[in-house]
């Protein structure tokens, strides 16, 4: 096969495109044995510049066309991909806990096929202690999340290989070897020099208007009172250089985090302030790399660049049979436009690649350590497995504590219930973003089934809890309403202690009959007055003794009779001063079966059915 064309489009931050243009005599070429593999484009390159004079683009075959015919060759088609953007054709969702931008990138890495990366990176990274790849490609995914902390990069090139180069600052970036300078040449010169000689040929400086002011914000409920709002500008470049962009959320917990993430962005429009583009035939313009300038009629543009994005188109015609007007008697040719920046300013990617949001509620099973039934912490909050995550463990050590909402949540009041291990619970997602759960609600299923059998008892209303740990069904406390025409219920069931306090008055009524069934002892104390009114008859029975202690006086009115019967055993009545039995209308009888003895100190009078018997020192008869 013989080189045709080669257009090459880098920009740092971006993945590159490279279409490679090919003839052959060969019209039957097996695309099948070319995809996947390495093709290498070999640019010479002066004497001591590049790799031995040579500079080298390679990358991974990943479609092959076939055009049709051009003149007498078959023309085909080669696109070429670094291994990074083959990450396009993987999708994933996977949660990565407690690591910095870095380690995420390495695991993410790690698992692509010819990945060769580099790390010129030098700033600080705060692990993120919840991150999700969610429905997205792994190269959507490792792209924002470089945009997200300020990281670009670009690519190396060898024969048959080529490297990520990550970098975060200006010193990450270095000159092509033999191209450390480029001359400024003039049209005139350039016909002079020769239509081979290398140097730039067309120079444009342009500046616009750009936001001067960056303002992010966010919430860490932890620290609800803390505003942790920041604020990044440059000096006033023009004269409405103070407009301003305001983001939320700003996607950090931390002030530290905070002032990184807006400096960021601050210095990411900047760069959109002011920007260099060009023409040039030097074949060492990479893309990733410095230059300086030299020779421009601007004095003030003679220094040193980073070369932001290049377009690179090389021909090679000449050969036999090639139709006319597709270069059939033009030999190579080399042509680069593109971007540049000051070296010194620190480039920072836009943030171009979308986070995928989470279309709506989802639902999750609640998970924890092993033996535990119940796993929260100080905040309520519960740990779940999501359906779609492949790697989990399913025990609370590879996901976050998630926040559970409540029907009422105060200041040490509201309403508390802790979703426990194995149950369902619908998960929602702050502004969509899957990095932010947020239990909304819970669920029952097949094997978490309802507290009372449904369609049979779908008038009731309630709820069932269970004793834990160690509960099973019998073991609950519980609340039900039953809403039946005509079987219209409230019932509460306590499986051990019940308590009922009330701060001030309780009233109750009861509209037809009351039961109650003590199984043990009751204990009554009222510490002021107790009044009880009964309508009707009262019974009371007692199968064992009982004991009535009055502190003070007791009255007892009767409207009709009053009976007292003991049944079994005696009868003793003790007072310390009178007694007064009085009948206003009627007799008093007093009667007993054997005697009845009456006895002031040593003088007695005793009743017999045989006789009647008076015993006393002295006897008074008052006729």
């Amino acid at each position: 096969m013989l080189f045709y064309q080669f257009k090459a489009i880098e920009q740092l931050s971006q993945v590159p495109q490279y279409t490679l243009e090919l003839l052959s005599k060969k019209s039957d070429i097996e695309f099948s044995q070319l995809l996947g593999t390495h093709m290498s484009v070999e640019l010479l390159l002066p004497e001591g510049c590049g790799q031995e004079g040579k500079r080298y683009f390679d990358g991974i075959v990943e479609r092959m066309s076939y055009i049709g015919m051009q003149g007498s060759y078959h023309h085909y088609q080669v696109s070429l991909q670094p291994w990074l953007g083959l990450l396009k054709h993987t999708q994933d969702y996977k949660i990565f806990q407690n690591k910095t931008v870095i380690e995420i990138l390495q695991e993410v890495f790690a698992d692509a096929p010819e990945a060769k990366v580099e790390f010129k990176t030098e700033g600080n990274y705060t692990p993120w202690p919840y991150c999700v790849q969610y429905a997205e490609t792994d190269l959507n995914f490792v792209l924002r999340m470089m945009e997200q902390e300020g990281i670009t990069f670009y690519f190396t090139h060898k024969q048959g290989e080529h490297t990520l180069v990550l970098a975060d600052h200006p010193a990450s970036h270095a000159e092509f070897p033999g191209y450390g300078t480029m001359e400024y040449v003039r049209s005139g010169e350039q016909q002079e020099k020769g239509a081979k000689a290398e140097g730039i040929t067309h120079w444009q400086r342009t500046e616009q208007i750009k936001p001067g002011k960056v303002v992010l914000s966010d919430y860490d409920f932890t620290r609800p009172q803390v505003n942790l709002q920041q604020l990044r500008a440059q000096v006033k470049p023009h004269a409405v250089g103070a407009m301003e962009v305001f983001a939320y959320p700003g996607f950090y917990d931390k002030e530290g985090d905070g002032e990184q993430f807006v400096r960021h962005q601050m210095e990411a429009q900047a760069l959109l302030t002011c920007q260099a583009s060009g023409v040039g035939k030097a074949r060492g313009l990479a893309c990733g790399h410095t230059f300086e300038l030299q020779g421009f009629f601007r004095p003030q543009e003679n220094r040193a660049y980073l070369l932001t994005g290049t377009s690179i188109l090389i021909t090679q015609a000449g050969y036999e049979g090639l139709e006319q007007g597709a270069g059939a008697k033009e030999g190579s040719s080399f042509r680069c436009g593109f971007t540049a920046i000051d070296a010194k300013t620190p480039f920072r990617p836009q943030r171009l690649t979308p986070k995928p949001r989470v279309a709506g509620p989802q639902t999750a099973v609640v998970v924890g350590p092993a033996g535990e039934e119940i796993y929260t912490d100080e905040y309520g909050r519960v740990k779940v497995h999501f359906h779609w995550d492949r790697y989990g463990n399913r025990d609370g050590e590879d996901t976050c504590w998630v926040r559970v909402s409540q029907v009422w949540a105060g200041q040490n009041f509201g309403f508390q219930a802790v979703p426990r291990i194995d149950q369902e619970v619908v998960v929602d997602f702050l502004e969509g973003d899957p990095d932010q759960p947020l239990i909304t609600g819970r669920v029952y299923n097949a094997a978490q089934k309802v507290p009372w059998e449904l369609p049979a008892n779908k008038t009731q209303t309630g709820v069932l809890t269970r004793s834990t740990s160690g509960g099973n069904a019998e073991t609950a406390n519980a609340i039900r309403f039953e809403d039946k025409k005509g079987q219209e219920e409230i019932w509460f069931h306590a499986e051990k202690d019940y308590r009922t306090e009330v701060e001030n008055s309780e009233t109750k009524s009861v509209g037809a009959d009351r039961s109650k069934t003590i199984g043990g002892n009751e204990t009554t104390s009222v510490k002021g007055n107790r009044t009880e009114t009964v309508g009707k008859n009262e019974t009371i029975t007692v199968q064992g003794n009982r004991t009535e202690t009055v502190s003070g006086a007791q009255t007892e009115t009767i409207t009709k009779d009053r009976t007292i019967t003991v049944t079994d055993g005696g009868q003793t009545n003790t007072v310390k001063k009178a007694i007064s039995i009085e009948s206003s209308e009627a007799n008093i009888l007093i009667k007993a079966s054997t005697a009845i003895l009456l006895q002031v100190g040593s003088s007695t009078l005793c009743l017999t059915p045989e006789n009647i018997k008076l015993l006393a020192s002295r006897i008074d008869l008052n006729e």
